[in-house]
């Protein structure tokens, strides 16, 4: 079972670890902020095996078949859905939480006011506008 490292394993935003512990699971090595890879169990249930993965990497390790489960955030399923057979992953569940809102961000001290003021603005420029983004298919 692939359990999220980072963001979806915080007290404020998403606290995985709580919802194994209401479930009933004595889960250990997956307090957040210290999730760790070597202590990581389900004390009283040996026949999950439990590993950390970073949510972006969770679809490849399931279509790769690494993990037989795992607990991934929709938009990391969204953007990797370019990935060769990634329609043998689908989701059997909602967990309801870590929502995740995508923003585009710019300077403060720019005078854009929406994107399509940047592209106006930039249409006839020489060299590419750049950009950076953890999400190049979504963005796209």
């Amino acid at each position: 079972m692939g359990l999220p490292k980072g963001s979806l394993n915080k007290k404020e935003r998403g606290n995985t670890q709580q919802i194994f512990l209401d479930a009933g699971y004595d889960i250990l090595g997956y307090e957040p902020g210290k999730e760790s890879y070597k202590n990581l169990c389900i004390e009283n249930d040996l026949e999950i095996e439990p590993k950390l993965c970073r949510p972006q990497d969770a679809l490849r390790n399931l279509v790769r078949g690494w993990l037989d489960i795992a607990i991934i955030g929709e938009d990391w399923v969204k953007e990797k859905s370019t990935i060769r057979n990634s329609s043998a992953v689908r989701k059997i569940g909602d967990l309801d939480y870590g929502k995740t809102r995508l923003v585009i961000g710019i300077p403060k001290e720019s005078t854009y006011t929406s994107l399509s003021d940047l592209f106006r603005a930039n249409q006839w420029r020489d060299n590419p506008i750049m950009f950076a983004t953890e999400y190049p298919n979504l963005t796209q």
